[in-house]
């Protein structure tokens, strides 16, 4: 009875499933594709903090530049200057639509942002080689409508990270110059002061001396 109630339903069974998946194909179809884009950065190698510490009064070292760099990477407002810089307003609105809040429209872009640590456990298909070592990377991925889009941001981005954690190094490196000429400058003028007052304190020990000789008939 069950088999003869679907045979004789089948046109509407057919029907209703040939409608239900056409909707879906055309829903399918119709779907905006979503990219992601991925990068992964690891800490400097020993040779670039050589580098870096031939500076004058510079003592670094891999996890205090690398965290700056992280720092960097993972600030909203380092993320939104780059796109905002990058004009990747104009990239995502060709037909330059009115936008309400550009600082909103940036964060809707930049939501999907995610910087992954490298796992405990290293897993040697995630290890990259640095000299000798063995160093598991960080991640750092975004996602979007526009492949091509996204990938040039996240580039642009972890280049800037990069150069403006070397630009902070020169910057502090620029303050402690200042800071010693600053120094400097101070321990000239006391040692000049004091220098002086040494010669005024044996001019009048001389002078008191020539009186008492002066006095005692002595040239």
């Amino acid at each position: 009875k069950l088999f003869n109630s679907l045979l004789a339903r089948k046109l509407l069974i057919v029907g209703l499933t040939g409608l239900v998946t056409l909707l879906a194909i055309i829903y399918a179809l119709n779907l905006t594709p979503t990219y992601k884009a991925t990068s992964s950065v690891t800490s400097p190698s020993d040779y670039s903090i050589l580098y870096i510490n031939k500076l004058p009064l510079t003592i670094e070292n891999k996890n205090s530049v690398f965290s700056n760099f992280l720092s960097s990477l993972s600030s909203r407002e380092f993320q939104t200057k780059i796109f905002l810089d990058g004009d990747y307003l104009t990239a995502l609105n060709p037909e330059k639509e009115p936008i309400d809040d550009v600082i909103d429209y940036a964060s809707d872009f930049l939501k999907s942002i995610s910087i992954e640590q490298p796992p405990v456990t290293r897993q040697a298909a995630d290890e990259i080689v640095i000299g000798n070592l063995l160093e598991s990377p960080y991640t750092i991925s975004l996602k979007g409508s526009n492949d091509e889009i996204i990938s040039r941001y996240l580039n642009e981005l972890i280049i800037a990270a990069d150069n403006r954690t070397i630009k902070e190094i020169i910057n502090l490196v620029k303050h402690k110059i200042d800071v010693r000429l600053d120094q400097i400058s101070i321990e000239r003028k006391l040692l000049v002061a004091k220098a002086k007052q040494q010669r005024l304190n044996e001019i009048i020990i001389l002078t008191s001396a020539a009186q008492i000789a002066n006095s005692l008939g002595i040239v």
